[in-house]
């Protein structure tokens, strides 16, 4: 009651100077408050080129310098009215504040729109399908905490607080904290051991231990690996420091190599016409690397004779390589099937030991007009009669020879 109380006062005393200053000062902010997303627009239209504009309102740039151009009116807006000298010097110091954070806040959010403004000063758009993203992303990381310590050191300055002091009384804090961190501070340093060394980049194809698959983020701290399976794996930077990395996305070529084994009783003039056959297919396709050719035959082993073929591809890519070897198979079974040439069958020799009475019936001679009246037993039970019967065919057998 007593604020409103004053406040009643305060516009009864009121001078037509402090009213005239006091509307003066209102239409001053509102004039900012207006314009600001103007002005933040134009001023942004000037760096990003006519077919990026549309998104300018949508950056974390345009609301910073927005937020700063209105902040700005309002502070303009005091300075017309007639204050003391120490609301003055407090106003002054809070717009200087915000000042600091707000541009350490549009400096950083300037380096998102460097791509739209190379586009516009050179005429040539960005391929990120070669940029290094995690380059991209570690440099405006770096920025962004050089900007924030900047204002906040500026800040310090303002309200002449001791840095010194505070760094000492921070100390045993850091301390707590940094060996609290430990495995993050180790990510962080391995996260930039792999921006310096690039064993690999986002789009490569890398093998990494058990996973396999394409690199499609990378942080300070941990790498994103999309395998076949459509799903997301994530590793620690310093799992992938101390493992053997495979990057697949930087070679220039991939090896197929596979081996037919022929039946045995294949003539040597048929292999020899087979051999050839494969090698005049395969020097005349376009993705085989012919000097890598060799198609030899290279073991007669006991039930096969192996042909070994081997050979280079252009062809790197991960699933165009799966289809590139699909064809290279069926053009491989085409030929055979072209020349009349069979593929060997497992083999494999199987000895059986018979039992004594099996043995004995096995040794009797059976001609084959009395083998009809044989009816071999199906179970252990009626092998002695089988048996008996099977010597009296044969005791005629020398009756009729005498």
């Amino acid at each position: 009651m007593g604020t409103i109380n004053s406040a009643i006062e305060y516009f009864k005393n009121i001078t037509t100077e402090q009213a005239v200053s006091i509307l003066v000062a209102i239409a001053v902010a509102i004039v900012f408050l207006v314009f600001s997303r103007f002005i933040s627009f134009f001023i942004l239209k000037i760096f990003i080129p006519k077919n990026n504009r549309k998104k300018i309102k949508k950056t974390g740039l345009y609301k910073d310098l927005k937020i700063v151009l209105e902040l700005s009116g309002i502070y303009l807006a005091t300075r017309i009215l007639y204050l003391s000298a120490e609301q003055d010097a407090f106003l002054a110091k809070l717009y200087r504040l915000v000042l600091y954070w707000g541009m350490a806040n549009i400096i950083s959010g300037a380096y998102d729109i460097k791509d739209d403004f190379i586009e516009k000063v050179t005429n040539n758009k960005v391929s990120y399908s070669t940029k290094d993203k995690f380059t991209s992303e570690a440099s405006k990381k770096v920025v962004r905490i050089v900007c924030y310590i900047a204002a906040f050191f500026l800040s310090c300055k303002l309200y002449d607080i001791n840095i010194e002091g505070l760094a000492t009384g921070l100390g045993v804090a850091s301390a707590i904290v940094a060996l609290a961190a430990q495995n993050l501070v180790k990510q962080i340093m391995d996260g930039i051991n792999i921006y310096s060394d690039k064993p690999f980049e986002i789009g490569d194809w890398i093998e990494v231990g058990d996973v396999e698959g394409t690199v499609v983020f990378i942080s300070m701290r941990s790498t994103k690996i999309k395998t076949v399976e459509d799903t997301i794996v994530t590793i620690d930077n310093s799992t992938l420091i101390s493992s053997s990395i495979i990057n697949w996305g930087k070679i220039k070529k991939r090896h197929f190599e596979t081996t037919l084994r022929l039946a045995l009783e294949t003539p040597e003039t048929t292999v020899e016409k087979l051999i050839n056959r494969i090698n005049f297919i395969l020097k005349y396709n376009n993705e085989v690397i012919r000097d890598s050719i060799s198609v030899q035959l290279i073991k007669i082993e006991n039930d096969a004779l192996s042909i070994e073929i081997y050979l280079d591809t252009t062809v790197t890519d991960y699933y165009a390589f799966k289809a590139f070897k699909n064809k290279m198979n069926l053009t491989l079974l085409n030929i055979l099937e072209s020349q009349g040439v069979n593929l060997s069958y497992p083999a494999q020799n199987i000895y059986i030991k018979s039992n004594e009475l099996s043995t004995k019936s096995d040794n009797l001679r059976i001609t084959s007009s009395d083998s009809k009246e044989l009816n071999p037993p199906k179970t252990e039970k009626n092998t002695n009669d089988y048996v008996a019967k099977v010597r009296k065919i044969d005791g005629k057998e020398d009756k009729e020879k005498k």
